[in-house]
């Protein structure tokens, strides 16, 4: 029964040496995938920050388009307002600018 035993316990032995390494090769494998599993999920904070701030970035742009195009059509209409200003100084000033209608 002790043969029995110390075999049992050298087989024990035996095979508590072949697991280990495998163990501390499993253990170094989820260390590893866990390294890289946070560098990814930073990553991909990051790309969500970065989103963020091309929305903001995007949304400031369009703002600022919009109001460069109501002072575009504000300086439009008073350029014509200007222009047609022009044209009735010249008419009243011009004796014969009946004779020139239609004429630009």
């Amino acid at each position: 029964m002790k043969r029995a035993k110390k075999a049992q316990t050298e087989q024990i032995g035996i095979l508590e040496d072949k697991v280990k390494p495998m163990i501390k090769q499993l253990q170094e494998r989820v260390q590893t995938n866990y390294v890289t599993i946070k560098k990814q999920e930073e990553a991909y904070q990051d790309l969500l920050h970065t989103r963020k701030q091309i929305h903001e970035a995007m949304q400031v742009k369009d703002e600022i388009l919009q109001e460069q195009l109501m002072r575009l059509q504000k300086d439009k209409t008073l350029l014509e307002q200007f222009k047609t200003s022009l044209r009735t100084k010249q008419d009243m000033n011009n004796p014969y600018s009946f004779q020139c209608q239609g004429i630009d």
